[in-house]
């Protein structure tokens, strides 16, 4: 079985690849993939906090469920409402996306937001609950 620190790890990766994806679907001309994949990246870097916050949620839980369950455990996280409201409106994963194609400025909006998550995530890991890069 693997160490809770492992897998808050393997959270942490699966976002990074989220992150870096949203450039290469960026210049490939797909923004709307781009700005799902920010989106994603929030999701597992919430994934990462909860795991090591010892939450339970399910692989499915979407974006506005895992920013309510980790505002629960701490209120900090308001902080990162605006970025939540940023990316849902991208969970193409869910529902048919109605929206017309974001713009490039929107895919930065989405990926500034993603960043915001990998940021506090990041800090509150390492300094709350003591967890490495």
């Amino acid at each position: 079985m693997k160490e809770k620190s492992d897998l808050v790890r393997a959270w942490i990766q699966r976002a990074e690849r989220h992150l870096s994806d949203v450039g290469i679907y960026l210049t490939k001309g797909e923004s709307l993939v781009a700005c799902y994949k920010a989106l994603l990246a929030g999701e597992k870097y919430l994934k990462a906090y909860l795991t090591a916050a010892d939450a339970n949620f399910y692989a499915s839980d979407g974006l506005d469920r895992l920013i309510q369950m980790a505002l629960e455990r701490d209120p900090r996280f308001t902080v990162l409402k605006a970025a939540s409201q940023e990316l849902v409106r991208y969970d193409i994963g869910s529902r048919i996306y109605t929206g017309r194609e974001p713009s490039a400025r929107m895919v930065l909006g989405a990926l500034q937001a993603a960043t915001k998550f990998k940021q506090f995530v990041l800090d509150l890991l390492r300094a709350d609950l003591r967890v490495e890069d």
